[in-house]
């Protein structure tokens, strides 16, 4: 085994011989038991103690080419210093925080032909998403409208100061329909310099008031042609599924709806 005051660098891999009870202080496994870490967490966490035990040298963390799937933010301590994170040999590293999704099968939704796949995660509530790529591309979640921009009546801070904000606004007449799992659907904006994204709280039919799970960060009042006004449109809305590459996520039933797009 390499001394702790001799280690220069810390190998990681998504070999068959990678786990993080390993040494980490070789790329392979080794005749005397030396072998690579699972994951770059724990490289890091390995330099943290050898930081406490007063190790100083700087080190590196080499990994093998490949996908390295993510479940917890990577955190850089105060502990954690003198450090590089590099590729070891030819080929990509990619550090992914998303995950994968299977069990797919045909399906038919609002009418037309696509793959579905169940993830109870989504069902209980553990887990939610609102990005989704397919083939490495970004897949579009569908929208209302289509194209364009929808634009409140009213709102409920009528304030021009930057810090106005509001949480909720009146949407114009015939601007919006109940869609299904309206609740579930999502409320996009940008506005000032920032883009906003909030699920709506509560929908009224009979007053049009659409109540935001989070208030605007500043005033949404103003027309269109004003930098501040709102000017919106609505994602995840399952009556607006139908062209290829769109995606739908039914959370109370925990089923994703895609439509695979064109080759």
């Amino acid at each position: 085994m390499i001394p702790y005051s001799q280690v220069t660098a810390l190998y990681v891999s998504n070999s068959p011989d990678a786990r993080d009870t390993n040494s980490g202080t070789s790329p392979v496994r080794t005749a005397d038991g030396q072998a690579p870490l699972a994951t770059v967490k724990e490289a890091l966490n390995r330099i943290a103690s050898l930081r406490r035990i007063g190790v100083r040298q700087p080190i590196a963390v080499r990994m093998a080419p490949g996908v390295y799937e993510l479940n917890d933010p990577i955190v850089l301590g105060e502990s954690v210093s003198s450090v590089t994170v590099e590729p070891d040999g030819e080929g990509e590293v990619l550090l992914s925080g998303g995950r994968r999704i299977t069990g797919w099968k045909e399906d038919v939704f609002n009418g037309v032909s696509c793959l579905s796949a169940q993830i109870p995660e989504v069902q209980s509530g553990s887990w939610n998403f609102t990005d989704l790529y397919i083939n490495g591309a970004r897949a579009k979640m569908t929208r209302y409208p289509a194209e364009g921009l929808l634009y409140p009546e009213d709102v409920e801070n009528r304030g021009r100061g930057q810090m106005d904000s509001s949480g909720w606004f009146i949407a114009r007449e015939g601007d919006i329909r109940d869609f299904r799992n309206f609740e579930d659907c999502i409320i996009s904006y940008n506005h000032y310099w920032i883009d906003e994204h909030t699920p709506i709280a509560h929908y009224d039919p009979a007053t049009r008031r659409v109540t935001m799970t989070y208030r605007s960060r500043f005033s949404i009042a103003g027309g269109p042609e004003t930098h501040s006004g709102l000017a919106y449109y609505i994602e995840n809305v399952a009556e607006m599924f139908s062209q290829p590459g769109e995606w739908y996520l039914d959370r109370p039933t925990g089923t994703l709806y895609v439509i695979p797009p064109d080759s």
